[in-house]
């Protein structure tokens, strides 16, 4: 068998992680021909087809394409950490990061975690290039399990599946009320306080369910009037005075998308704390770039 090369290796990645050749080649700045050039001499290194191509469909890796790139992954992290090892001051591991990142957040958590941290990483890894998915926290799960995001973010509680988890900080339920309501003043509330007032929650799973219990487990069946997907959305009708919602994510502002204004109002009682997380695949061993992602979160100032 005659030999292959990384560079090879790494287009072929880049083809699978984006879809398509011409996708590939666009990231990778080759012409379409040169990187479907250089994916056929791997194929024809290893012996086997790893791309099902056809014009009228995506690039789609075989069988054996799936077991080489799982395989091959690591093995590029591996090379990375070498060349970083020789270039970097001292052979600081995290100098120097490249590749690619994608980083994935539930949709109540994304406006907290991504503007910050990727800031942070543009400024300390300019070389490393970052992709975001903004998912369900099972959708999150799953495409962490699958290898389509490397690194997730999310609320512990939200958690269902056997992740590897990396805490980040400690944080705590908010009932979110109009600015003008008798309890909008308050330094704490609990949730006996606010039974019996309309409820308005997030359209995501499992976190519908679990604020609906929590409501549940303190007094009357709570009257849920509406639900959206859209935090500004659940923010403007609190604003409107149409109910109240629960979050765990504080805005820098109090103000709603149609400019009204909304208080947060600490929910009391300790099992109303949770912990923002990161969780990876537990059958990988994290890569450098993902090690030095979390260390990022953890240290950013709006973290908790």
């Amino acid at each position: 068998m005659s030999d292959w090369t990384l560079r090879q290796a790494r287009y072929f990645l880049a083809v699978v992680d984006h879809g398509s050749v011409s996708a590939a080649a666009r990231e990778e700045h080759l012409s379409q021909g040169a990187l479907s050039m250089a994916v056929a001499q791997l194929e024809s290194a290893l012996g086997v087809q790893l791309l099902v191509r056809g014009r009228a469909r995506p690039a789609t890796p075989t069988a054996a394409g799936l077991r080489f790139a799982d395989r091959l992954r690591p093995i590029l992290d591996l090379a990375d950490e070498a060349g970083a090892a020789a270039r970097g001051p001292d052979g600081d591991p995290t100098a120097d990061l490249t590749g690619e990142l994608v980083v994935g957040a539930s949709m109540t958590l994304s406006p907290r975690v991504f503007p910050p941290l990727l800031e942070a990483l543009r400024d300390r890894h300019p070389r490393l290039r970052t992709r975001i998915a903004e998912l369900t926290p099972g959708d999150l799960e799953d495409r962490v399990l699958t290898g389509e995001v490397d690194v997730g973010f999310c609320y512990h509680r939200q958690l269902t599946r056997d992740l590897a988890v990396h805490r980040i900080g400690e944080v705590s339920l908010h009932a979110v009320l109009p600015a003008d309501h008798p309890l909008a003043g308050r330094r704490g509330v609990t949730v006996t306080e606010l039974a019996g007032l309309p409820v308005i929650l997030p359209a995501l799973s499992p976190t519908t369910r679990l604020l609906t219990t929590l409501l549940e487990q303190h007094g009357p069946a709570p009257d849920v009037r509406w639900t959206s997907v859209n935090q500004e959305t659940v923010r403007a009708m609190v604003g409107r005075g149409l109910g109240f919602t629960l979050v765990s994510t504080v805005p820098g502002t109090a103000e709603t998308f149609d400019g009204r204004r909304v208080a947060y109002v600490p929910l009391v009682g300790a099992e109303h704390r949770n912990a923002l997380v990161a969780v990876t695949d537990p059958r990988r061993r994290p890569t450098r770039a993902v090690t030095e992602t979390v260390a990022v979160m953890r240290g950013l100032p709006s973290s908790p």
